[in-house]
């Protein structure tokens, strides 16, 4: 499908380059680790939780910026050379997740508590943008 939108022209269309470069990053992130909410907690805000236990603040950054949100990990660095796992089901690899947020859409709070990473967003629409009822005036 994203040959077929490639292939699509028409003069009606210009400057969408950018949602083509956009779904080509949707299809390559396949990767669902680590596993995350995404929650609609009202008409303009929402709350992402990504469950990374065993993580700490210091070895996972989330960086907002130009409209991407970036949280990613270079895994977690523990002294593990005498320790013999008899299971290891906690992982502690690296990863990387991101999201395209639409325009006014930023990060209003970040915290890591009992293994979630909870990322509270909420759209900021400016004064100047939001609708205005104009007042009809009556000329006698």
């Amino acid at each position: 499908m994203l040959t077929e939108l490639r292939n699509f022209k028409t003069p009606l269309f210009i400057g969408f380059e950018d949602i083509l470069n956009f779904i080509d990053n949707l299809e390559n992130q396949v990767n669902s680790y680590p596993p995350y909410n995404l929650v609609k907690t009202g008409d303009n805000t929402w709350v992402i939780e990504v469950a990374v236990a065993g993580y700490s603040e210091k070895d996972i950054s989330v960086v907002y910026e130009n409209g991407k949100l970036l949280v990613q990990s270079d895994g977690i660095n523990s002294k593990e050379e005498n320790r013999v796992f008899l299971h290891k089901g906690i992982s502690s690899k690296k990863f990387k997740l991101f999201w395209r947020l639409s325009e006014y859409v930023e990060v209003e709070d970040c915290k890591l508590q009992n293994g979630i990473l909870t990322i509270h967003l909420k759209k900021n629409i400016p004064e100047h943008l939001k609708p205005k009822t104009i007042e009809i005036k009556r000329i006698n």
